[in-house]
């Protein structure tokens, strides 16, 4: 009987329509768009192409991939020949690696355990643990780099300035050469000089700042130091 009472009270309750103002229709609430999901990041570079550090007899330098770009963080991961090595603290775990359609995927399950695509020569994507990774952060390196003159520890008369869009000048003792520049991988910073023939180039090693990625100095066979 009580939830008969109930029943009869709900169905002689009237809803109350929508207010109009004055000579308009009713006022209604516009629904929320659903916001789109964020599309993954797709494979630019061919990671067979990709320079992963330097290169030569009894030199090993793996160079870190730290998550989004923290090298004081304890986990990173570092790509070796074909093998691909974790690191988490003191647990160290090394997978085979294979490349397909320009993916760094393990050898074992195709993808399963990780899916890396490349954005840059520095950056990288983890399509399995939807994490980004970093052996350099990109944009600071560039802004670092053409923010200012890097001027040698020689003398001032030797003076480097490289342009956002990849141009560069040499003052070489009022001297100008002009050429262009690019990052090659997390520690080479190449260059050629537009006097120079194709495929001619030298190439200068980065240090970075230790609290993050700050151009420090530059070297070739001088160093040379952000000016002021």
């Amino acid at each position: 009987m009580a939830a008969a009472m109930i029943f009869s009270a709900a169905c002689g309750e009237k809803t109350p329509e929508p207010s109009a103002p004055a000579g308009g229709e009713p006022e209604t609430t516009a629904a929320e768009p659903t916001p789109e999901p964020t599309p993954a990041p797709q494979a630019v570079l061919d990671p067979a192409e990709i320079e992963w550090g330097y290169q030569a007899p009894g030199i090993s330098d793996a160079q870190y991939w730290y998550v989004d770009g923290d090298k004081t963080a304890a986990s990173f991961l570092f790509c070796e020949d074909e093998y691909l090595t974790t690191v988490d603290g003191e647990t160290r775990n090394t997978m085979d690696t294979k490349i397909v359609d320009k993916h760094i995927v393990d050898a074992e399950t195709n993808g399963g355990a990780f899916d890396f695509v490349f954005t840059d020569v520095l950056t990288c994507y983890d399509l399995v643990s939807n994490q980004w990774y970093k052996r350099a952060d990109y944009e600071t390196l560039v802004q670092s780099l053409t923010g200012t003159t890097f001027v040698c520890e020689a003398g001032s008369q030797w003076r480097f300035t490289f342009h956002a869009d990849g141009t560069m000048t040499y003052d070489d003792d009022g001297t100008i050469k002009t050429g262009t520049w690019w990052i090659e991988n997390a520690r080479m910073l190449c260059n050629h000089y537009d006097d120079e023939p194709e495929g001619v180039g030298g190439w200068m090693e980065i240090t970075y700042e230790d609290a993050g990625w700050n151009v420090k100095s530059i070297k070739d066979t001088d160093v040379f130091y952000p000016e002021g």
